[in-house]
């Protein structure tokens, strides 16, 4: 039997110990080297400042328009979430290097995350490496000098994915418990990171709340589980708090945006005639002008003269809400399919706003913005591969485990999650497209581009797991300090 404390093998005896005695110091090392790139992501955005972007004005008081910088009117569903509301009324600077350093530290907690559910040093380096690169890529870098809601939505979204699987993977766990000198990093991680996204982009919650409920379902009927202390249930009745806020205030927005979400919809689908005809029977008023623009192919021409036709009643319509979505999908199935059909690959692409700044590119001109997208856009692709690998792999572990059903737990905990963050991920991408037509690649990418580091992660838990047998966290005490006293048997397979 071999003893270790907070993760690490007093008594190395085997391969397998080694191997595990060796952790502690490369995640020190990778910490370091975490920190470091935090604080050049900071430095590089301080230097270049706020971009101001197509809808800055509703972030920034010191811009010209109709701002919405109300902490009241956050209650009303006006204004944006509170951590977006703060860092825009720091100057300009300050707030691009509060959001290059969050974003450094957010996504260096998921490598870390990461780092620490590898078997060895090489395993632990490469994990690492490749989601520290993911971090830093054109799409998720480019937003930190922007005065939007991206940058610090990327951030919570990153920690809590990163929580979520730590639940269900004890051993990691523990090693950044020893790492950062605390108790519960996962619960810690997936409950900050989901109050930031709350915080920040609260219609997140379709997303979120049914992901996060999930996996606390699973967490507790899993035996390989964190989610066992007090801490957690504490935590748990704060981020049910945290949900039902931001479902409230996500339904007052909605009530504010109907208007505007009827108006993308009518202009990006209104050419068809079976939707003019749907429209009709949805109590839109007789208006010429507006039939006439709607036959009209360029759909740019649409959605930008869609706002300006006035006709009696038309305003009172869009205000209800127009062609609901629901109504969309349950009366023209087949056309509504196929035209989201032909559009997930815009909605899979990660997004880089035209006249945005990154310190890979510069800045990126209006004229080569589309083609740069398409260029880098390898998500749709990426994720196609990641699901049918994790499928194949998920075979390969039932089969490999026939008959163990304590070491199969183990090793399909970090998949049951992956397999349900797929399906809360594909139910709110089609959902935001449904609601909202206009931008779907940068509201869904949220979700979208999560989904190589969210199976990265769950390989790499499910694949430890495998080859070491992990006990559930029953036996375990805490010492004062937080350290974690654990009686462990790796088993080498």
């Amino acid at each position: 039997m071999t003893t270790s404390v907070a993760g690490q093998n007093l008594e190395p005896s085997s391969p397998a110990g080694e191997r595990d005695s060796r952790q502690p110091t490369i995640l020190v090392t990778l910490l370091k080297i975490a920190i470091a790139i935090a604080l050049f992501r900071m430095l590089m955005a301080g230097l270049h400042g706020i971009d101001i972007l197509g809808d800055s004005a509703r972030y920034r008081p010191d811009q010209p328009g109709e701002s919405a910088l109300s902490l009241m009117g956050w209650w009303d569903g006006r204004s944006p979430g509170f951590t977006v509301q703060l860092v825009n009324a720091l100057p300009g600077w300050l707030t691009a290097s509060i959001q290059g350093l969050v974003a450094g530290i957010a996504w260096g907690l998921c490598a870390l995350t990461a780092a620490a559910s590898a078997r060895g040093r090489a395993g632990s380096i490469a994990l690492f490496t490749l989601i520290s690169l993911w971090g830093i890529a054109p799409w998720f870098e480019a937003w930190d000098t922007a005065a939007m809601t991206e940058s610090l939505t990327y951030s919570g979204a990153a920690v809590a994915v990163g929580g979520a699987f730590l639940v269900v993977a004890p051993r990691a766990d523990q090693r950044l418990n020893s790492l950062f000198a605390l108790n519960h990093c996962g619960e810690l991680f997936l409950f900050g990171g989901v109050i930031l996204l709350m915080c920040t982009r609260s219609s997140a919650v379709t997303l979120w709340a049914p992901f996060v409920l999930g996996v606390w379902w699973l967490a507790r009927k899993c035996k390989t589980s964190t989610v066992s202390s007090p801490v957690a249930k504490r935590l748990s009745i704060a981020l049910v708090a945290v949900f039902a806020a931001a479902a409230v205030f996500t339904g007052l927005q909605a009530q504010q945006s109907a208007a505007w979400w009827a108006q993308n919809r009518m202009g990006l689908r209104g050419n068809n005639v079976e939707y003019q005809q749907l429209a009709s029977r949805s109590g839109m008023p007789d208006c010429p002008d507006l039939t006439q623009l709607m036959n009209n192919p360029d759909w740019s021409q649409r959605m930008n003269q869609i706002r300006t036709v006035q006709c009696p009643g038309l305003e009172q319509w869009w205000d209800g809400g127009g062609v609901g979505a629901l109504a969309e999908l349950t009366s023209l199935p087949n056309l509504t399919i196929s035209r989201y059909l032909d559009d997930i690959k815009a909605q899979w692409t990660p997004s880089i706003d035209a006249n945005s700044w990154t310190f890979w590119s510069g800045w990126i001109d209006p004229h080569i913005g589309p083609e740069l997208n398409d260029l880098l856009g390898l998500n749709g692709a990426l994720a196609l591969l990641c699901i049918s690998g994790s499928l194949c792999y998920a075979g390969f572990v039932v089969v490999r485990l026939k008959g163990r059903r304590g070491d199969r737990i183990g090793a399909l905990a970090p998949l049951a999650v992956l397999g349900w963050f797929y399906l809360a991920v594909a139910v709110y991408s089609v959902g935001t497209y449904l609601e909202n037509a206009d931008d779907v690649r940068r509201v869904s990418m949220p979700a979208t581009a999560l989904v190589p580091v969210a199976t990265l992660l769950a390989l790499a838990m499910s694949w430890a797991s495998l080859r070491t047998r992990t006990p559930t966290l029953s036996g375990t005490a805490d010492l004062p300090g937080s350290a974690t006293t654990e009686l462990t048997q790796p088993v080498p397979r």
